[in-house]
């Protein structure tokens, strides 16, 4: 059942995303004609069909893991960094809030890494296809200061657990705090944790940006837009006056393999004691 509601997931985003670039071709494209102001128009209806899809996806499964739960004993679950919410699939209404609320996480795992290429490549221009295409979909959030969007990781968990929090208190699904102020710590904590989730696009970037230094996969402007984001994520790392030597080139590879070490077993024991802190605030 896990399996099958990550499919499902992965189907509702590409939905999601079909709902939101139906009209980008229109908006990038610098012609402007009345065929293609045409074209747009005989678009835009359709466009919601994405939409109503995308819903009747998240009900009608919701639906069918209250069919197909109880008769293999599994409980949804959401892990959200410190803590983890568990539905009942044996209650429709449980079920149903589940299927909505899964799919808002792997759509906020998709925007933190829109969120995450957006403030590493600042400086790439709208020539670059997949800058602007990223650009796009992180629609008016892109016009924001850079300062902002550091901080967007934890305003907004943190807003929607206080928003969240009194539903699902009244489900049972999360203890009771003994004060607001301790809902808010929660939030912060699980805002903190969202963090985390870049350090799976670090290290898929280096992996990536590694194997096309020393392999050639093509021209391929994905390999071009892996080279440049390597470029800027290593940019720490370029004014080591070792990199500038005869063994430069191993330095470097051994430079980024301690980094990615690293950001992965760094981001375990802050995630570790993060946990502990959000135990704190449970009662």
């Amino acid at each position: 059942m896990p399996l099958i509601d990550l499919i499902l997931n992965l189907a509702a985003l590409l939905l999601w995303l079909n709902w939101r670039a139906i009209d980008f071709a229109a908006i990038s494209s610098p012609r402007v004609s009345i065929v293609s102001n045409l074209k747009k128009l005989n678009r835009s209806p359709s466009r919601w069909i994405f939409f109503v899809i995308l819903l009747a996806v998240l009900l009608g499964r919701a639906v069918i893991y209250r069919q197909l739960g109880p008769a293999l004993d599994w409980v949804a679950a959401i892990p959200l960094g410190p803590t983890t919410l568990h539905f009942r699939s044996d209650y429709f209404g449980r079920i149903f809030l589940f299927s909505f609320l899964s799919f808002g996480v792997v759509l906020g795992i998709f925007y933190l890494g829109l969120l995450f290429f957006s403030i590493v490549n600042t400086r790439i221009s709208d020539a670059d296809p997949l800058q602007k295409l990223i650009r796009l979909h992180m629609g008016w959030l892109e016009r924001l200061p850079l300062f902002i969007k550091l901080f967007l990781p934890l305003l907004v968990p943190l807003c929607l657990w206080i928003c969240v929090r009194p539903l699902l208190i009244y489900l049972n699904l999360v203890p009771e705090t003994s004060s607001f102020r301790h809902a808010v710590e929660q939030g912060v904590v699980i805002g903190l944790n969202a963090y985390f989730i870049w350090k799976y696009y670090i290290l898929a970037v280096l992996v990536l940006h590694v194997l096309n230094s020393y392999i050639y996969f093509g021209a391929a402007p994905v390999w071009t837009y892996i080279a440049q984001t390597g470029r800027q994520v290593m940019l720490p790392l370029s004014r080591l006056p070792l990199l500038a030597g005869r063994f430069g080139p191993l330095v470097e590879l051994l430079c980024i393999i301690f980094a990615m070490a690293l950001i992965f077993f760094g981001a375990k024991y802050a995630q570790w004691k993060l946990g502990v802190l959000y135990s704190n605030f449970v009662t």
